[in-house]
């Protein structure tokens, strides 16, 4: 028998003055819990939005 895993994604937050829409998977098991898109302490996203934009990964 299969077994059937059901992830559904975290609400979204785009707002009218948006400029940049990035697109990624479905969030994880971490960033379920977290209700945070990538919450995984190994995600790579932030990493890389701290080196191409000098964004700090803890900014609200």
């Amino acid at each position: 028998m299969l077994r059937q895993t059901v992830i559904s994604a975290l609400v979204h937050e785009i707002i009218v003055s948006c400029q940049i829409l990035v697109l990624g998977s479905m969030p994880g098991v971490i960033s379920l819990k977290e209700a945070k898109y990538c919450a995984h302490p190994r995600n790579l996203f932030w990493d890389c939005v701290e080196t191409a934009f000098h964004i700090d990964r803890n900014a609200p």
